[in-house]
């Protein structure tokens, strides 16, 4: 599945053997309770397969995520990468993510983490009496809100 291709990446980056295929956001998706139509993830796919086969290689996958880390303007295609930063939050491979996983990459990234916890979080933080957990659904609810319906093809 695709959880277990992301964490394998690293015994072989230089073979660029690895690819991500419609099967494998349709497992993880619904392994993460958000079942995506055949069009969803086809266009998924599209949208960042320069090569044109269908799949997303280690390539095209270093491309979008740096291209959305570094998108400011919100116009980069994001609807895999919501995917992937979930899975990034989500370092124990849960099924949810907590604020506490969060924080680490959020800090890494861009060195400040209260803004980004409360769009993330909302009134689910701890700090307002929430549990400071987000299910993979809530998670793209919460990215929805933030940034408008052009974030996201899934829900």
């Amino acid at each position: 599945n695709l959880q277990n291709k992301l964490s394998d990446i690293d015994k072989n980056i230089n073979n660029n053997l690895y690819s991500i295929t419609f099967k494998d956001i349709d497992g993880i998706t619904s392994k993460l309770g958000v079942k995506l139509n055949k069009r969803q993830i086809d266009q998924m796919i599209w949208e960042i397969d320069e090569n044109s086969d269908n799949q997303i290689s280690w390539d095209e996958f270093q491309l979008t995520y740096y291209r959305n880390i570094l998108d400011e303007t919100n116009c980069e295609p994001n609807s895999f990468f919501r995917i992937m930063e979930f899975l990034v939050f989500d370092q124990s491979n849960k099924g949810y993510i907590i604020e506490d996983d969060c924080m680490e990459v959020l800090y890494a990234r861009n060195g400040k983490i209260e803004l980004d916890l409360q769009s993330l979080f909302g009134n689910k933080l701890r700090s307002l009496g929430g549990d400071g957990t987000l299910t993979f659904k809530e998670y793209l609810l919460a990215m929805e809100k933030k940034f408008g319906k052009r974030a996201l093809i899934l829900i």
